[in-house]
């Protein structure tokens, strides 16, 4: 099996500030529809009447990022240039709740066949989180291994990068990795989070059709819109090694106390802007969970997630 690609974050996946707010109008709409299918050659098209709907308008833009990535070579002789087209729908999150982890994958092959077919790249574009802290992604390094025909590592991951929402933060990761958002303990309804979701695919997954298409020419031209930040622009990613020396005991210790005692979160500044870190924590030997309800401390830092040693997790399991 060849080696995990890298997580990498955009600052900018559209192209201006207009984009954004149209594009979170999309999204909104697209909460409650099936996910659908943008082939290759409407997203490459230079006719600008081709996309059907903002869904591949959106797609079209990010594609000018995700460009150079789909062309790399991938693992066991594949060119990564061989695909068809893209995946996309939108996920719309109030209160501070998050997703429960899972791999991305044809929902159908596994379904029917029992098969495990994964995108070439999973991506998500954030198209809120500037006002207030939002439930981060979290991107791990488990991942079915087709050799093994089994989740790897067979434990637990043994690594995992925290990406917290800001407006038109784009991220993208190996299709392959396992993936979740952690609650906050924010409960203000009003907070929502939103974010379009796009999975670049080297086949189309089975049941996912394109859109019907839409009509609405205002909405198709204010993403025409140029200018803004560069958008090839990287976001840096803070590494840190997380080891048992880092635990009480067996207790666990609440992910927003470790990153306020390396720093990276400050209380008082929590609610700005600025406070949007992106985190790569390895922690071999060591298990970050989500929290349980029995586990939950509202007065604990921004994120109801733990790190815990593996007896702690085996004894949760037990």
């Amino acid at each position: 099996m060849s080696s995990l690609r890298k997580t990498i974050v955009y600052k900018n996946g559209l192209r201006c500030g207009e984009n954004v707010a149209w594009a979170k109008n999309v999204a909104m709409q697209l909460e409650s529809k099936p996910n659908y299918w943008v082939p290759r050659d409407v997203i490459e098209s230079e006719d600008e009447s081709v996309p059907r709907s903002g869904g591949e308008w959106i797609v079209r833009q990010l594609y000018d990022v995700v460009r150079e990535h789909l062309s790399e070579e991938g693992g066991e002789g594949q060119v990564v240039g061989e695909w068809e087209g893209a995946e996309y729908w939108a996920q719309v999150y109030s209160g501070g709740r998050g997703l429960a982890f899972h791999l991305d994958k044809d929902e159908y092959a596994m379904k029917h066949r029992r098969e495990m077919v994964n995108p070439i790249y999973s991506s998500v574009l954030y198209l809120s989180g500037s006002k207030t802290l939002q439930s981060p992604t979290i991107v791990t390094n488990e991942h079915y291994d087709e050799i093994e025909k089994c989740i790897v590592p067979k434990d637990f991951p043994t690594c995992s990068t925290m990406v917290f929402p800001k407006e038109n933060r784009y991220c993208i990761f190996d299709g392959r990795c396992g993936h979740g958002v952690l609650d906050t303990n924010t409960k203000d309804e009003d907070d929502v989070r939103v974010v379009f979701l796009v999975n670049w695919w080297r086949k189309r997954p089975e049941e996912v059709h394109r859109c019907p298409g839409s009509k609405d020419d205002d909405m198709k031209s204010i993403v025409m819109v140029n200018g803004g930040e560069p958008r090839g622009r990287r976001e840096g990613i803070l590494e840190l090694t997380v080891t048992p020396r880092y635990l009480l005991g067996n207790e666990p210790f609440m992910i927003g106390s470790f990153l306020q005692s390396q720093g990276i979160l400050d209380a008082e500044d929590v609610w700005k802007e600025k406070s949007r870190p992106v985190v790569l924590m390895r922690h071999s030997g060591i298990v970050m969970i989500p929290l349980s309800s029995s586990l939950k401390n509202e007065d604990a830092p921004f994120v109801d997630g733990a790190l815990v040693s593996r007896e702690y997790q085996q004894s949760m399991i037990e």
